[in-house]
């Protein structure tokens, strides 16, 4: 209950990943924003928080990585 729930988006092609990540959103009834970084221990570089299904896709497009998908939490 103290941990902030995830979804791994791993990598491949952008239009699967799109796919796996909305569908991964809407399947756990998370609502926006989203915090987008990348599954990789970078002290905070490349974190991004997203308002919509647009800043989703654009972040995926620009990160071709494994992404953490998780959603925001003000603490």
């Amino acid at each position: 209950e103290w941990v902030v729930p995830t979804l791994r988006i791993e990598s491949g092609g952008y239009s699967g990943r799109v796919r796996h990540a909305l569908a991964g959103v809407a399947d756990r009834g998370w609502s926006y924003p989203l915090v987008l970084r990348p599954d990789a221990g970078q002290r905070g570089a490349g974190v991004k928080k997203a308002s919509d299904a647009a800043e989703v896709e654009k972040y995926l497009a620009v990160n071709p990585g494994p992404v953490i998908v998780q959603p925001f939490h003000p603490g």
